[in-house]
This record gives C-alpha cells, structure tokens and sequence, in this order.
C-alpha cells in the first residue's frame, strides 16, 4: 500500500521533439511505493488516485500520455484494435514516473559528496 506522508517531492519531466511536455510532481514517498520488485499496479493505483496527482493527470490528454508511455518502449499489443482505457494510461505513467525519479534518486546517493 502507497505511503500518505511524505515531505520531498520530485519531477517527472516529459519532452520529446514531437510531443507536447508536460511535467508530474510526485511526493518522493509514493514514487518509492510504486519503484519495487513484484507487481506495482496495485500500488500505482492508489497514487494515481491520489489528489495531488489527480489534478496534475487531468490536464494531461490520453493522446500525451499514449506517446509517452510509448517513447519509453511500452507496447500496448492488446489494445491494437480499441482505444487504450485512461486508467491503464495513468496507471503506466505514474509507474514509469516514479521509477524514473527513484532511478535519480539512486543515482544522486550514488555520487560522491564534496562537503
């Protein structure tokens, strides 16, 4: 189950040359409870679910979505013939955001401090 309280946030930035940017912040919190071994939709789910990133994903079309999820080498072969469901599209951006983010994270950790 996703994490509630949290006090950093991190970014998700989309931009490719043919697609539209748009941006997801993420409490650090819930990209760690959706950044895991196993199946993370059930966890993804309830963050997308969640205010905060509600507001952001409805400002953002399927038709964005779509091709970013596809820019990141996800191919969606069982919707071939039918539009691809809005949960299924938020349900991936929201996992690829917060493995994204917790990758940055893991890399930044991973640098050495010049204290």
């Amino acid at each position: 189950m996703a994490k509630k309280v949290q006090k950093e946030t991190a970014y998700f930035d989309v931009s490719f040359d043919k697609l539209e940017c748009f941006e997801l912040v993420m409490k650090l919190g819930d990209a760690k409870a959706c950044c895991h071994s196993g199946n993370c939709d059930d966890d993804c789910e309830i963050v997308r679910k969640e205010r905060y990133i509600r507001k952001q994903l409805n400002k953002i079309s399927n038709a964005q979505l779509e091709a970013a999820i596809r820019e990141y080498g996800v191919d969606f072969e069982e919707y071939i013939e039918k539009e691809i469901p809005r949960n299924v599209l938020e349900i991936y951006i929201v996992w690829l955001a917060a493995g994204d983010i917790m990758d940055d994270v893991y890399d930044r950790e991973k640098m050495p401090h010049n204290d």
